[in-house]
């Protein structure tokens, strides 16, 4: 599986599923921030998708002392509220590392639902 390794440590990220399912940040977070899964800068996701189709990606994020999380999730720039095993996140995972695990459903034209799950790894 093909890997995006980022460097970036605050902002929005834009996760582009033509670039692959796995992005991991190699370096400690340094504030809470919002993924926008899209296609790619010129394609949306809604159009790669066909209805009845799914995709699952994967976020893994480096912690330092002070943790981190993804507070929002947003689908071709709009926000879309998700649901999560275990409830949704309100916080990160202190020298460690976190994994944020998303699949995305397509019901219908311009409707997706995401299901995530974060798993925290300590050091």
């Amino acid at each position: 599986e093909k890997v995006a390794v980022d460097t970036s440590t605050t902002g929005t990220i834009d996760f582009n599923i033509l670039d692959g399912a796995i992005k991991y940040f190699n370096t400690n977070q340094t504030a809470n921030r919002i993924v926008n899964f899209r296609g790619d800068a010129s394609t949306t996701l809604d159009s790669i998708l066909g209805v009845g189709e799914s995709i699952t990606v994967a976020l893994v994020m480096q912690q330092g002392s002070t943790a981190y999380y993804l507070n929002q999730t947003q689908i071709d720039g709009t926000q879309v509220s998700g649901v999560y095993a275990g409830g949704t996140p309100t916080s990160g995972n202190a020298t460690g590392s976190d994994v944020y695990t998303f699949t995305i459903f397509k019901i219908a034209s311009n409707h997706l639902v995401i299901h995530g799950s974060v798993t925290q790894y300590k050091t």
